[in-house]
């Protein structure tokens, strides 16, 4: 077949093998949280495949093909038989199951150990779009509408208004609009602190507090 000058990932995944993939097995599981985000994707992983009998030890797998994952991330010419061809490269079995993570932290140490622990394989090619379960600290480095049905990450799409702390503050602050009740009363004091409108509101309500606390001990001293 002749190449694809125009696009390299085409040609690049026009190599994968014409057999039939093998379907990863998935079953229920839910949501959860982490770090402040949840848990989404096609599916959710069962606990059984949690874990594997292989005497293979666990340990990172090293990707020779960032070039190729770059590629067929961004053009999106990339599917389940294009994973399992990566799998059997490493000759992996259908009992192992992969992960990667983006970011560092308290947070991905943990869930590192706690995967690897649980005998799962870590593919330390946090660009690559070859993984089961995807962990990242930044939402930006999902790529939702890639995901393939099986796979699962940590964060919900469009949802960083209400799993950061600023987002949840802006969109409490705008209840008013939409609900006859005072924010005041169930939320604590918030401010965005990068703009010169949060700046001012935070000296002028701090002023205000200081100002109080003198009058109520003037007050109480009688």
């Amino acid at each position: 077949m002749p190449g694809n000058a125009s696009n390299p990932a085409a040609n690049l995944s026009s190599t994968v093998s014409n057999q039939s993939p093998m379907r990863s097995r998935a079953g229920s599981g839910g949501t959860g949280t982490g770090g402040g985000s949840g848990m989404s994707g096609g599916a959710t992983v069962s606990n059984n495949n949690a874990s594997h009998n292989s005497s293979t030890p666990s340990q990172p797998v090293a990707s020779n093909s960032l070039t190729l994952a770059a590629a067929l991330y961004v053009s999106g010419n990339w599917s389940s038989q294009s994973y399992q061809d990566w799998r059997q490269k490493r000759k992996l079995s259908d009992q192992q199951r992969v992960f990667c993570m983006a970011g560092a932290g308290t947070h991905s140490t943990g869930i590192r150990q706690g995967l690897l622990s649980r005998g799962w394989v870590e593919n330390d090619d946090h660009n690559s779009p070859f993984f089961d379960f995807k962990w990242a600290a930044n939402p930006l480095d999902i790529k939702h509408d890639l995901l393939l049905p099986h796979q699962i990450v940590n964060h919900y799409k469009n949802a960083t208004c209400i799993t950061t702390k600023l987002g949840l503050a802006n969109i409490i602050r705008e209840t008013p609009w939409h609900e006859a009740s005072d924010f005041k009363q169930f939320y604590p004091r918030a401010y965005d602190l990068h703009t010169d409108i949060g700046i001012q509101e935070f000296i002028t309500d701090m002023r205000g507090t200081a100002a109080e606390a003198v009058i109520k001990r003037a007050l109480e001293d009688g």
